[in-house]
């Protein structure tokens, strides 16, 4: 089924561009519906819940939980992918950000209730599940994993979409060479079925455990990327984007606080992960292959919003 989902999500994002958006939206609707009626059902039952002793395991299993959990933040980075085809994008994308983290943060803490409110004595890949189903009834422990299943093929649906508009505006900006970005009738075949195939190979592993540390090395050497260049952005007056309150304070802090979760991820799976991230410095140093032809479309259709996210954005 994980195969199907992959080739599915791979098909959509090579179809309609109306129906990435639509589906975007049915997906994540649907899937807040979920979690907001568990939330609602953890508040009914608010006496059972236990507060205390508030980290029963310490604060070490705290940290090397949210080690592996790093890869869930990975939907705020989808929101700046879209910046070149949104309006007022240096108002907008950070709105955006603060609204979306806002919600998310909510939703987290009303699971996390749920979870205390649901009369479970450990906790697993079904602890939710089985908290629904002491809080709902039966149907709830079939509702949850039905929401955990749509908020993973979601989440696979924004990520190919948000990392395809990426590789186009890569390759139109001559990083990567143009074969990465290459549009097929407006359609960014090239990237999408490279990202399919990649998911295919790491589901035929069997060995979930290792991608989820992988995914998570890798999302974790961007934010330390990406805070390290606003850290200079921020000192520097004269780069755009927005300035932020305490000037490069709290890019370097984001800085030192993603870094510093690396230590809670097995070294061998770090190691890895920094290789394969790595690796991909490899297409960077072929961005002088291009073709005249394929990157003067790709200009046309940034021009014109016609972009991958663009054109699932003016559904």
């Amino acid at each position: 089924m994980a195969l199907v989902a992959a080739v599915v999500i791979a098909a959509l994002n090579l179809g309609p561009a109306s129906l990435i958006g639509r589906a975007e939206t049915t997906l994540v609707g649907v899937k807040v519906a979920i979690l907001a009626l568990l939330i609602v059902f953890a508040f009914v039952h608010l006496d059972r819940a236990h507060f205390t002793p508030f980290a029963p395991h310490g604060t070490g299993s705290v940290l090397t939980t949210s080690s592996l959990l790093f890869v869930a933040y990975l939907g705020f980075n989808v929101v700046t992918n879209m910046a070149g085809d949104v309006d007022r994008p240096q108002r907008t994308i950070p709105l955006a950000i603060l609204i979306s983290m806002g919600v998310v943060a909510l939703i987290y803490a009303g699971v996390v209730v749920a979870l205390l409110a649901g009369g479970i004595t450990g906790y697993d890949e079904s602890s939710v599940g089985t908290a629904a189903k002491n809080l709902i009834g039966g149907w709830g422990g079939i509702l949850i994993p039905i929401g955990a299943l749509i908020s993973t093929l979601s989440a696979a649906n924004a990520n190919t979409l948000g990392c395809s508009e990426v590789m186009v505006r890569l390759a139109a900006d001559r990083q990567v060479p143009t074969v990465a970005g290459r549009l097929w009738h407006g359609h960014p075949a090239v990237s999408v079925l490279a990202g399919a195939v990649i998911s295919v190979a790491l589901l035929l592993t069997g060995d979930i455990q290792t991608i989820v540390a992988l995914g998570n090395v890798a999302a974790i050497a961007a934010m330390v990327l990406v805070n390290a260049a606003a850290v200079k952005a921020q000192r520097d007056p004269a780069a755009g984007g927005i300035r932020l309150p305490g000037g490069p304070l709290l890019p370097a802090l984001g800085l030192l606080t993603a870094a510093a979760q690396l230590a809670f991820i097995t070294w061998w799976q770090t190691v890895l992960g920094l290789l394969l991230v790595v690796a991909g410095l490899g297409l960077h140093a072929l961005r002088g292959r291009h073709h005249p032809a394929h990157h003067a479309e790709m200009i046309d259709h940034l021009s014109r919003n016609a972009g991958p996210a663009g054109r699932a954005l003016s559904r």
